[in-house]
């Protein structure tokens, strides 16, 4: 028997070194090596690469499977409370197809890496560890192209008594207001966390970060509805959140003068607005039609009729037509952008990050 398993071994082993042998590690890339791109991918470029990703695939160009998530909304919890999303896609004429793992955990802070592979061969090509950098760029910038399109470059520019509203204090936030900087010229920002002690640490933070963040002028806040739902033109909601997190009885109406870009929800059961509030709404913005009814903002049977009714609109459909970001898509009323994140964004920054890594 030990000369017969012999020869299985060395006969399987023959089979795949013959099927392998011209195949060549993967690249490895460190965040080490991501981090000094960071004034390089905090800019245009970033938003455009954004752009593209919801162009393209509003256009059909690309081919994105299935999420995956394990924890998080109404999935059974991980066993340190935290969420792991497993994105993956390609461009249909493209090289290269992208396998994105992005998580977190509350006594772990993010994690998260992303595979690059041959279209050709179906060989891993490169891993970039990015510890989930990458996700949180590209997340911030495409928040952002949401935000400009709908308000547009005139009124985030031109109003002095324009206010800006953040919900979370987590490391997203601090990537939001990196993005926001570059559409907006008001430097105030309100934040609210139902932690004092985050919100104290996060303008700690702040102050004590590189030129960019301490350009903000931050005033905390302990009454999310008061101090940023009543208050404030544009929000952006950055939790994970599966209750409305200014109250159920709160409801944004059509005529309140606000954009909302509604950041949280990504998984089943996650929700950040009572769905009255959205079925107010005069403009209904999302990257993913279909998956933002199942685990983003727009996810319930309540908005079923919203839905039917053609009123949510994909961002990549509107970006196709759009010419300019100058005077915005609503000039007043209420405004809802849910981004609950697709492949085709981890794609364009995984080519802008490579891009700029192969120094061009």
């Amino acid at each position: 028997h030990r000369a017969e398993d012999a020869h299985f071994v060395q006969y399987d082993a023959n089979l795949f070194l013959q099927a392998n042998e011209e195949q060549i590690l993967p690249q490895i890339v460190s965040l080490q090596q991501i981090l000094p791109l960071l004034p390089q991918l905090i800019s245009q470029a970033a938003f455009a690469s954004q752009k593209a990703a919801y162009k393209k695939f509003s256009s059909n160009l690309v081919t994105l499977p299935p999420v995956q998530t394990l924890g998080g909304g109404t999935n059974p919890p991980l066993k340190g409370k935290g969420q792991t999303c497993v994105k993956t896609g390609y461009t249909n004429d493209d090289d290269i197809f992208v396998i994105k793992v992005a998580g977190s955990a509350p006594t772990h802070g993010n994690t998260g890496l992303m595979q690059v592979y041959s279209q050709c061969s179906c060989s891993l090509e490169k891993i970039i560890f990015d510890g989930g950098l990458l996700t949180e760029i590209r997340t911030a910038a495409a928040s952002c192209v949401g935000t400009q399109l709908v308000l547009g470059k005139n009124k985030l520019n031109s109003e002095h008594d324009f206010k800006i509203g953040i919900v979370g204090t987590g490391v997203q936030a601090v990537w939001q207001l990196r993005f926001l900087r570059l559409i907006t010229n008001v430097r105030k920002v309100r934040i609210f966390s139902r932690s004092e002690e985050n919100r104290r640490k996060f303008k700690e933070t702040m102050a004590s970060g590189p030129a960019m963040d301490r350009e903000w002028d931050i005033e905390l806040c302990d009454d999310a509805k008061r101090d940023i739902a009543e208050s404030c033109n544009l929000i952006h909601t950055l939790t994970p959140a599966t209750a409305p997190i200014f109250g159920h009885s709160f409801h944004f109406q059509p005529t309140d003068d606000v954009h909302i870009t509604a950041v949280g929800a990504d998984a089943p059961g996650k929700q950040e607005l009572t769905r009255q509030s959205i079925k107010n709404a005069k403009l209904l913005l999302c990257d993913n039609v279909k998956q933002s009814r199942e685990r983003g903002e727009f996810q319930g049977e309540e908005l079923e009729t919203v839905y039917r009714m053609g009123r949510i609109k994909e961002i990549g459909t509107v970006l196709c037509k759009s010419s300019s970001d100058d005077k915005g898509l609503l000039q007043a009323g209420l405004s809802i952008f849910d981004t609950s994140g697709i492949a085709s964004q981890d794609i364009e920054i995984v080519k802008l990050a490579t891009k700029l890594l192969d120094g061009n």
